[in-house]
């Protein structure tokens, strides 16, 4: 809601509307935006938003990300069964 409104008291130009069923017709990757992919990326974008920093409060911002970093970092420091498999020589 706080980027809708900020693009409404901002007179934002929203770009071309979009009329497409992504289930039956796909469009190519390169003309799709993507979204963050993993957790790190997700957070760098958060703390770039000075948007929702604004409205939702640098403290409450600072915290949240404190937070999900440390669970990021915990998140990290394990190795999966996968790369057990695929990536080490055991």
């Amino acid at each position: 809601m706080a980027a809708g409104l900020d693009g409404i008291s901002q007179k934002r130009n929203p770009g071309p509307r979009y009329d497409n069923n992504s289930y039956t017709n796909p469009l190519p990757l390169d003309r799709v935006k993507q979204l963050p992919t993993n957790l790190l990326d997700a957070l760098r974008c958060l703390k770039a938003n000075t948007v929702l920093t604004h409205s939702l409060g640098e403290r409450l911002i600072t915290a949240y990300l404190k937070l999900k970093h440390q669970q990021w970092n915990e998140y990290s420091s394990y190795i999966t069964p996968w790369e057990l498999e695929n990536t080490l020589d055991c």
